[in-house]
């Protein structure tokens, strides 16, 4: 008993550490709900989807395809029918009916995949690498920004990775069939969300596969694959029969997935080389992008006493490939949101990297386990806070309206405003795309006056940029200059029509204008 206190007690102290910081990542979302100043295009469909469902139930459907035949590029599509629900069931728990409704079912979600992500980490993760991915994940600048929009793509990274745990115990060699149906229900269900959310059922359930018919289990593989099957046809044909038919619910998927195309937003904003892509991976977080990269030796290492954790590792890099890959070759889809899926798993792969660190510091030197541990436990802590400084200043403050690459480049903080063309390469001072980013920077800022300045200098040199316009309606609202700002984001929409950040500013203008005439 006395050799085996210690031990015991060594363990429930970690988990009290694991615990105390679930109750960080908690409070730091709830705390951040508050203080989005401006929702965003996203958000105003959902939400207005939201309250036709609210109203009409069911009945409501037709009524949203219309909506998408009217305004293709901004309304709520309904074949994300799964999402549109949960917007309206949010609506009727907590009795919002407007954007916010939407951001507390964000928040509730993220607070699920922090759960979650305490869970995977626990059973199957040393406690370092446990502790250490659940204080990056806490802080994590792009998990806390989705935590606080009604985006829907929180929504998928709960699904995502409550699918992630199921699979983590298969692998382990827990009950597959038992585990498989958190992988199957969940993946149908995904499917009713999103069309990005099938990347990550697709790769769990073939992970599962792979794992069943390397051990021989060829009935479970059988049975998991017909049960996967099944909750796919099911979820389509909920979708078809709710559409109206497969013709409808075939027209309405291709016009979500190829939303992109033509849309000055996602052309100006989404778009790029994967360089930039990994630039904004930087800019959220540069440690936990390193600490990713020492994971690799980690995974390289067939030494290691837990081959289970190490192929873990190897799935969470193939995860992660198959994310940035599709992201990368889709057109105009680099959008850091669109790989909430990532971010738990980014968490606990730097936990990995930490730990491979730690453990190649001391190897030849075992006496010093504890005091690198320590050294290595207060550099996590700092970047940690740095992390969430990083957020609140760069993110939150400014109220950032998107997570695209370029709108996450252009939060960066740099002391000169940066103009990158489609490769990712900076534009020289004097052109349009120069005063253009000046004019974003300035708006982040919060400085009303030069953003009016460098916007106007941006519609001088180029009167056929909706961007420009775009960027001086912002500046005016910002300096309660309604009647300017309706006339600049006007401009924006008569250049583009389709351009869905006008027409926020449009409506946001002519609202707060109503309001102060009815004072």
């Amino acid at each position: 008993m006395t050799t085996e206190w210690p031990i015991r007690h060594r363990r429930w102290v970690q988990l009290a550490a694991l615990a105390a910081l679930v109750c960080l990542g908690v409070a730091l979302r709830v705390v951040n709900l508050n203080g989005v100043t401006r929702r965003t295009p996203d958000e105003y469909a959902y939400a207005e989807a939201g309250k036709v469902l609210v109203a009409q139930g069911r009945a409501g459907v037709p009524m949203l395809m219309e909506h998408v035949a009217a305004n293709p590029m901004t309304a709520a599509n309904p074949v994300r029918a799964g999402y549109l629900f949960l917007v309206a069931d949010a609506m009727r728990l907590t009795g919002h009916t407007d954007e916010f409704a939407g951001a507390e079912l964000a928040c509730a979600a993220s607070i699920v995949c922090v759960l979650l992500l305490a869970v995977v980490a626990w059973r199957r993760f040393s406690p370092g690498v446990a502790l250490v991915a659940m204080l990056l994940y806490a802080v994590n600048p792009a998990a806390l920004m989705t935590a606080r929009r009604g985006w829907g793509d929180t929504v998928i990274e709960a699904v995502a990775l409550l699918m992630l745990l199921a699979a983590c115990e298969v692998a382990a060699g827990s009950r597959p069939m038992g585990w498989g149906i958190l992988v199957a229900l969940p993946g149908g269900f995904a499917i009713t969300l999103k069309q990005t959310a099938v990347l990550s059922f697709a790769f769990c359930a073939g992970w599962i596969l792979v794992v069943l018919w390397l051990r021989r289990q060829r009935r479970d593989a059988a049975l998991f694959a017909g049960l996967c099957t099944l909750t796919v046809l099911v979820a389509v044909a909920w979708l078809a029969h709710l559409l109206g038919g497969w013709q409808h619910f075939v027209a309405f998927l291709t016009n979500s997935m190829n939303s992109s195309t033509g849309n000055a937003y996602s052309m100006a904003y989404e778009g790029g080389s994967p360089l930039r892509l990994g630039r904004a991976f930087l800019v959220v977080s540069a440690p936990t992008v390193m600490l990713v990269l020492a994971a690799i030796g980690y995974a390289r290492d067939l030494s290691r006493p837990v081959p289970v954790e190490r192929q873990m590792t190897w799935a969470f890099f193939g995860l992660c490939v198959v994310f940035l890959a599709t992201v990368t070759l889709m057109n105009n889809r680099m959008n850091l949101r669109y790989l909430a899926p990532l971010y738990a798993p980014e968490a606990l792969l730097a936990g990995v990297g930490m730990a491979f660190l730690v453990d190649m510091a001391t190897q030849r030197r075992p006496a010093w386990g504890a005091p690198v541990a320590g050294v290595a436990g207060m550099l996590v802590l700092g970047a940690a806070a740095l992390d969430y400084t990083h957020f609140r200043t760069e993110f939150a403050l400014p109220d950032v309206q998107d997570l695209s690459v370029r709108m996450v480049v252009e939060a960066a903080g740099s002391p000169t405003p940066v103009a990158l063309d489609a490769s990712g390469a900076a534009v020289p001072p004097g052109g349009v795309e120069f005063w253009i980013a000046a004019a974003v920077k300035a708006s982040q800022a919060g400085e009303c006056q030069a953003t009016i300045d460098t916007s106007t200098h941006a519609v001088q040199i180029d009167a056929n940029s909706a961007l420009a316009w775009n960027n001086l309606a912002a500046g005016f609202e910002c300096s309660h200059q309604w009647p300017a700002a309706i006339s600049a984001a006007q401009h924006a929409l008569q250049i583009q029509p389709d351009f869905p950040l006008a027409r926020n500013n449009l409506n946001w203008s002519l609202e707060q204008q109503a309001k102060e005439s009815s004072k």
